[in-house]
């Protein structure tokens, strides 16, 4: 009881323990007036926020005085029931009645898993004005006879640490909840095609609203408790509170991105934040992108309908997981599963989010106590190889049956919570996997698995548990088939960004609530010849690394923004602070540091201060090396080569033909390396498919293969894209290679 006496205390209620014992003890006997009620436990799973208590109670009839002492089990079987009663304040009760009301099956009376919810005739008001009351799970007899009660959630931590219980019998409750939710509950339910719904409409739909009321109005309590996306569409557009929100999300999701790139051996073909990134920038935007007003919403969400997977609606729970569902316990058995707290339970809600909800909470509290010992770094690589494994097995239910995936042995405490999981992962397909739609059900569950990660990590105060959190979302992210649409519609966005910011009266929207926006026009001002638009990108890239210093890409376009403006030196501790403060750097960062000390070398080598040259062009020959190690990108690679053939060239100067010839072929063995690599290159803009043409002739050049090298450049100056300035950047580029190559070999 004392748990439950602070949190009373905490709210300025019933602080005494003289008066909670006389309001339950005044809520019994009103609910029970000709009866004697004996409370006999106190079960777990309360929300104390709200200020329930919930008691198992057994009530005694009044009986004849021929039957005093007759011993329990012997008495008639109406004179005695047991019950869960939850005591608590009356306006959160009548929510809770609500919600069994709006999913209640017509006509169940009695089932050991979906206790009949009662409201009981009886209000107390305290001292200080507040009123109590109570509802009643009624026919618990088999809950309260099994001797101890405890979470779902306890018992599956004890059986993936411990073995006990046995991991198949939390698996059979877990199956038998559901089983008997889809029986019940879920049945009553039915298909959404997206592509049929207005914008409002689809916006609703997916911020898990009540299907009457799509948009649920930021002040209205209600309708945001339904609303688990919708939190995060309005994230966007509403209280300060809010904003700081998406700031520290972002703070936190660039800092797992390099914590999580350390790992980089297992990241293939990319990072899992990245599309996570991605995801929560889209949903912004969606919402109420101020940098693309003009641009009609409702296109971009007909294109978003096309590519989500149609979402089953219907009675639902809304709020199932570990706690809000109670074990029997006897020894080391653990059977009849109770479901408790019905109060965002509705008649037309994603079903889906069930099944989630219930899995990402039993899954993050078990990670969290399996790897308590690692280190943060530790706990982040083996949360990421668990998820992935996790998704690795569910996707095989496509060559295999679930019923022989489940019969691998689980022998370890992550095979054991795999198994749990994977039990939960088999209902929901049953449930979501309806005939006109098979194989649909995996990509709704991975659209919703991302959708808890970003509306629902606010709510986590624990470091490790939003890091398991986003994780997760961060691998259902990376398959589901959004993913593929975001590349697209970002590409389409942010070209409207850069076009409106030309602009000469257009401003930074204020407060910053992203970085990736801000950053586009960044670039876009420097992209410019006009110096005041280069201090502007100065200042807001300033503003945009104040609010979010993880962001590593603003760093480089802040230093390219110091280099436009003449600042050569600012540039470089720019770029310097940026290496420092990141642990793994970007290809883009290193070889922008590499870009300042060529720049550098070339105004020595022109003024023939040989030895200065060399010494800036071996600087630049590491950092492009570094950036080269970690993408083996072609353009890290062809400025090595290119480096190495200025040192060889200074060295000649020098009078040290030996170290010349062998820094030549130095040159040469990097570049023949890189024309390997050529049939692998894929552009992705047309204009690169220019640059990779001139950048395998410097290759050949420098390779010594003439021939090749004046077919490609023939073929990259007559390229249909050409401007005037790149004609004469490829030429220059050309001739200034060949007499250094003749010089060294000379």
């Amino acid at each position: 009881m004392r748990a439950f006496r602070t949190a009373i205390s905490k709210q300025g209620l019933a602080a005494t323990e003289t008066e909670l014992y006389g309001i339950c003890n005044s809520l019994l006997r009103s609910a029970f007036p000709d009866a004697t009620v004996f409370v006999l436990d106190r079960l777990g799973g309360f929300d104390q926020s709200k200020l329930q208590h919930v008691l198992t109670v057994e009530v005694f009839q009044d009986i004849p005085a021929a039957l005093k002492q007759t011993p329990l089990h012997e008495l008639p079987e109406n004179s005695h029931q047991a019950h869960v009663i939850k005591i608590g304040i009356q306006k959160n009760l009548d929510d809770e009645v609500r919600g069994w009301k709006a999913i209640c099956p017509h006509g169940l009376h009695h089932d050991s898993t979906l206790l009949p919810l009662y409201d009981l005739p009886a209000v107390v008001e305290d001292t200080s004005g507040a009123q109590w009351g109570a509802v009643m799970y009624a026919n618990a007899t088999r809950t309260i006879g099994d001797g101890k009660v405890s979470t779902l959630e306890s018992v599956t931590l004890n059986a993936c640490l411990h073995g006990l219980p046995k991991y198949q019998d939390v698996a059979t409750c877990i199956r038998r909840v559901l089983s008997r939710m889809e029986d019940h509950v879920y049945r009553r339910s039915r298909e959404v095609s997206l592509e049929t719904l207005s914008p409002e409409m689809l916006l609703g739909h997916l911020c898990h609203a009540p299907f009457n009321d799509p948009i649920a109005k930021p002040n209205d309590p209600t309708a945001l408790q339904q609303s688990k996306l919708g939190w995060s569409f309005r994230l966007w557009q509403t209280q300060v509170e809010n904003l700081r929100v998406v700031r520290d999300t972002s703070r936190c999701l660039y800092q797992l991105h390099s914590d999580l790139q350390r790992h980089g051996d297992s990241l293939a073909p990319r990072n899992p934040i990245d599309d996570l990134q991605d995801l929560i920038r889209t949903m912004l935007a969606i919402a109420n992108d101020e940098f693309t007003e003009s641009a009609p919403s409702a296109m971009n969400l007909d294109q978003l309908a096309g590519w989500l997977p149609s979402l089953i609606r219907g009675c639902a729970h809304g709020d199932l997981h570990g706690r809000n569902v109670l074990v029997g316990c006897y020894r080391d058995d653990v059977d009849n599963p109770t479901v408790f707290d019905y109060e965002l339970s509705r008649s037309d809600l994603l079903i889906g989010w069930d099944f989630v909800k219930l899995e990402c909470e039993l899954k993050s509290r078990c990670l969290i106590t399996m790897y308590e010992k690692h280190d943060m770094q530790g706990f982040i690589a083996a949360v990421y190889a668990f998820e992935q494994k996790l998704a690795e097995k569910t996707a095989e239910t496509r060559n295999v049956s679930w019923h022989q995936l489940l019969s691998l042995p689980a022998d370890t405490p992550e095979s054991r919570l795999q198994h749990l999981l994977l039990a939960i992962r088999q209902e929901a397909a049953h449930s979501l996997d309806r005939d006109d739609r098979r194989g649909e059900w995996y990509q709704e569950y991975l659209m919703l698995q991302l959708i808890y990660g970003v509306s629902t990590v606010r709510y986590q105060q624990s470091p490790r548990m939003k890091t398991a959190v986003y994780i997760g979302a961060s691998v259902a992210a990376s398959r589901s088939r959004w993913t593929r649409l975001l590349t697209q519609w970002d590409a389409s966005r942010f070209e409207i960004i850069r076009d409106r910011s030309q602009s000469d009266d257009w401003q930074m929207p204020q407060p910053l609530i992203g970085w990736r926006a801000g950053c586009e026009v960044a670039k876009a001002w420097i992209a410019t010849n006009d110096p005041q638009r280069h201090a502007d990108a100065e200042r807001l890239l300033r503003e945009l690394i104040a609010e979010f210093p993880h962001a590593e890409e603003l760093w480089e376009h802040l230093a390219f923004a110091l280099l436009q403006l003449g600042r050569v030196d600012d540039a470089k501790k720019c770029l310097n602070d940026a290496l420092r403060q990141f642990e793994v750097h970007t290809e883009e960062l290193l070889c922008r540091l590499g870009r300042i000390e060529k720049d550098e070398a070339h105004k020595h080598f022109h003024a023939e201060r040989w030895s200065a040259a060399m010494s800036h062009f071996e600087a630049s020959f590491r950092h492009y090396s570094d950036a080269e190690h970690l993408e083996r990108g072609h353009y890290p690679a062809i400025n090595k080569a290119a480096t190495r053939l200025y040192v060889a060239a200074c060295l000649k100067h020098l009078g040290q033909p030996t170290h010349a010839e062998r820094d030549l072929e130095i040159a040469r063995t990097i570049a023949r390396d890189l024309i390997e690599t050529f049939p692998t290159w894929r552009p992705v803009t047309a204009e690169d498919e220019l640059w990779h043409l001139a950048t395998v002739a410097e290759a050949h050049a420098i390779a010594g293969n003439d021939a090749q090298a004046d077919q490609y450049y023939d073929a990259a100056l007559q390229h249909k894209l050409i401007q005037p300035s790149s004609r004469e950047s490829i030429t220059r580029q050309r001739e200034r290679n060949a007499e250094l190559i003749r010089h060294c070999a000379g």
